[in-house]
């Protein structure tokens, strides 16, 4: 059964603190088990033409994360009431999110296959890439370009400004 949730600011933008530092600890803990397993064997070498295809999926994973938050961040402008505006925000953002880890983990795993530190060298600069994207209440009223009420509602900590479904 599905029901609504809703966050206080505080509230809200801690757990995308929370969810995001998780995401990026995740990513960096893998890398790091991988490569302590693989270190003897690990070396830096051109890339294969084979290996083509896997940076071409590291790229399109790259890519389509920006273009999916921007259609969804977009969405979520339409949306009239703040609430529901900061739901979408959320799933904006999250969506985005597990579109960068995605690259990332095939970058991690190939490394791991390959012992070729070139795959680990790109997934750490998209995980320094990733870094970036967290979410702050100033790049919030940015991204959704909020009016000067919302903007108001999103400050004050104890106001409720954001709803979505859970489970």
């Amino acid at each position: 059964m599905t029901q609504t949730t809703e966050r206080t600011s505080k509230q809200y933008f801690k757990e995308l603190r929370v969810l995001h530092k998780a995401l990026l600890i995740g990513q960096v803990v893998i890398s790091i088990i991988l490569y302590i397993l693989a270190r003897n064997t690990a070396y830096l070498a051109g890339i294969d033409t084979g290996d083509y295809l896997v940076l071409g999926m590291m790229l399109v994973g790259f890519v389509s994360s920006s273009i999916v938050f921007k259609k969804l961040v977009e969405k979520a402008k339409e949306t009239k009431d703040l609430k529901d505006k900061l739901g979408a925000y959320r799933t904006a953002l999250i969506a985005k999110w597990a579109a960068l880890e995605g690259p990332v983990l095939i970058g991690i795993i190939f490394f791991f296959m390959s012992s070729n530190l070139a795959f680990l060298l790109v997934a750490g600069v998209l995980m320094a890439f990733f870094s970036t994207t967290g979410s702050s209440i100033d790049k919030t009223i940015e991204d959704l370009s909020l009016n000067m009420d919302e903007q108001v509602l999103v400050r004050r900590p104890d106001e409720i400004v954001a709803r979505y479904a859970s489970k």
